[in-house]
């Protein structure tokens, strides 16, 4: 505002001398100059008030999913569709994960050419998993003496998954995938009602073999599925854990790490389960049956949308007491998977 002010008193006193010497010397060219002078900042108001309600915004991100502390560039374009530039265009990013409430916002300024798109190209590192929206909040303008602003709210944005870096380890309890596969054997010798085959479909990456239909595959040349009521009495329910803590909050994000390990080396084992976890917002479980690495990113990105709570352990004590589900509570926290969890659960 100080600035605003200082231009024009600056504009006012060469426009005095400019009388002062256009009376004295009585020149028509001082004259012309006058005229020109007392004429330019109408027209560069209306021209840029004119322009900037014309100029368009977007804004782009090279993938929409990647992994944490990759770079991934994030382009910001403003196009301009007439012939007069915007020499001065402030733009006010902000970036935010429903995970985390910090709010980072940042001013960049540019120019918008005259019938051109201008991109601004920004490399982003995501230090956390999540779900981020990246929102351009405004944009501001002045007029080309610097006389008065123009802004206007923006609702140009777009979404970046940020999964997980696939080289995190946790250790479980691998021992516990062969007793359920035992299980699942002994049903099928003894014939268990509980492995009666319920239906057949196309084979899926990370379906046992021993659940391939052999000669029905052979006769249409395509492996297909044998579905059971249940494969096996013992069934795996991964909970993460979406506690946050605001004097740490690199907790949460560990604690996302830790079940994305264990639910990938789940699948790698052939081991189908299922991932959930407690949403204050619906009140209630989410969980998600996971066949493949394709099934747990979309888990993952459900509950991203999720707000986190400040309670430990919040997530178990209420599974403990509902009766979801009879079998192997595997509980994900950022200390890993407890060995007191990974027990039956009757």
């Amino acid at each position: 505002m100080f600035q605003k002010i200082k231009n024009i008193i600056s504009y006012i006193i060469m426009l005095i001398l400019l009388l002062i010497a256009a009376l004295f010397y009585r020149q028509a060219f001082l004259v012309m100059l006058l005229l020109i002078m007392c004429i330019l900042p109408v027209l560069s108001i209306r021209i840029c008030r004119y322009t900037f309600d014309r100029l368009k915004t977007s804004i782009r991100s090279a993938s929409y999913e990647s992994q944490k502390g990759l770079t991934i560039p994030l382009t910001l374009c403003l196009h301009n569709p007439l012939f007069f530039p915007l020499l001065h265009v402030e733009c006010t990013l902000e970036i935010r994960s429903q995970f985390y409430p910090k709010k980072e916002a940042v001013t960049y300024i540019l120019p918008a050419t005259a019938r051109k798109d201008t991109p601004l190209v920004l490399p982003v590192t995501y230090a956390h998993c999540g779900l981020f929206q990246i929102k351009l909040l405004s944009v501001k303008t002045y007029d080309y003496l610097h006389f008065m602003s123009f802004s206007r709210e923006e609702t140009t944005h777009c979404q970046v998954i940020i999964l997980p870096d696939s080289t995190t380890e946790v250790s479980f309890h691998p021992t516990l995938y062969g007793e359920g596969f035992d299980e699942y054997e002994s049903s099928q010798k003894k014939g268990n009602a509980s492995a009666n085959v319920t239906d057949i479909r196309e084979y899926q990456p990370g379906d046992r073999l021993q659940l391939i239909h052999w000669k029905l595959s052979a006769k249409i040349d395509k492996l297909m599925v044998k579905e059971n009521e249940s494969t096996s009495s013992h069934q795996f329910f991964v909970l993460l854990e979406l506690f946050y803590d605001e004097k740490y909050p690199d907790l949460l994000d560990k604690a996302i790490e830790y079940a994305y390990s264990l639910s990938r080396e789940l699948i790698l084992a052939g081991e189908n389960f299922f991932f959930g976890y407690y949403s204050t917002r619906l009140g209630e479980f989410a969980s998600f049956p996971i066949h493949t690495q394709e099934d747990l990113i979309r888990a993952l990105c459900e509950a991203f949308y999720e707000t986190p709570y400040t309670e430990k352990d919040l997530g178990r004590n209420i599974f403990e007491g509902s009766g979801m589900i009879k079998g192997t509570l595997l509980q994900v926290t950022h200390e890993g998977v407890f060995d007191e969890i990974a027990q039956k659960i009757s």
